[in-house]
């Protein structure tokens, strides 16, 4: 290796165009081979999920049959409620958190440390309460056999039983804020504020998901995203204490 190769070679490593998506993988594998994993008993998960419907009817807002049905009426709402579904989650965010990297960096570590935090919690969710999607109950179907092309029900990445929260909702609330700080252009913040609520429908027209995970998950979001916030504008300070920390050390002593 030449002179000038080592510099540029340590240049790139240290790069946040090499750093960024090798943080994102760290990251992602792992909760992705976790997720997968975490899998429980499968009568615990119907037993939650059972629990949920009985929670949603004593406040008035177990609608999902009737959202189906009503969704059944028109062929081509339920293949733009499975768009939204399958196309609207991970080509979104990937789309949208490439912008916020190129154009709005510190936006972007903010959207990013928010979904490293909810995706932590969920994890613990999905272990310690389980829930089965309606899809997998009586009288509910599963419309995304009309659209998509791909199950992804037998991949040992996936766990069935992680209904709540639903992060289809909260990362996409996630990327959804992002945008909306990062832009004032008016079609991108329509996008933004549409974005949300259009994935939660989808959530529980295409039968994967209760009024109530997507609740969870936008909470959770909202949540993750006050403390990755507050984590942004500390940060600066508790580098600053640090580095006076690191100082005070190495001063040699008064003999």
């Amino acid at each position: 290796m030449t002179e000038r190769a080592l510099p540029r070679l340590m240049s790139l490593l240290s790069s946040r165009y090499f750093r960024e998506p090798v943080i994102i993988l760290l990251a992602y594998i792992p909760y992705s081979l976790a997720r997968g994993r975490a899998v429980a008993n499968a009568d615990d998960a119907y037993a939650n999920a059972h629990s949920l419907i009985s929670f949603e009817t004593s406040i008035g807002i177990f609608k999902e049959l009737s959202i189906q049905s009503a969704v059944f009426s028109y062929d081509f709402l339920i293949h733009v409620f499975n768009v939204i579904y399958f196309y609207g989650h991970w080509p979104v965010i990937i789309a949208c958190g490439t912008y916020l990297f190129f154009k709005h960096p510190p936006i972007y570590y903010i959207t990013r440390n928010a979904f490293f935090i909810s995706g932590a919690v969920a994890l613990i969710l999905y272990a310690t309460f389980p829930v089965a999607p309606p899809r997998f109950l009586g009288g509910f179907v599963d419309t995304l056999d009309m659209t998509v092309p791909i199950s992804l029900d037998q991949s040992r990445l996936i766990n069935p039983f992680a209904a709540l929260p639903s992060l289809h909702v909260g990362w996409n609330l996630l990327i959804a804020m992002g945008l909306f700080l990062a832009t004032r252009h008016p079609l991108s913040r329509l996008f933004a504020v549409l974005l949300p609520p259009s994935m939660l429908i989808a959530t529980v027209a295409t039968g994967n998901h209760f009024f109530i995970d997507g609740i969870a998950g936008g909470t959770l979001a909202l949540i993750a995203f006050f403390i990755a916030l507050r984590l942004h504008h500390a940060w600066p300070r508790l580098e600053e204490r640090l580095r006076a920390k690191r100082q005070r050390r190495s001063e040699p002593t008064a003999a």
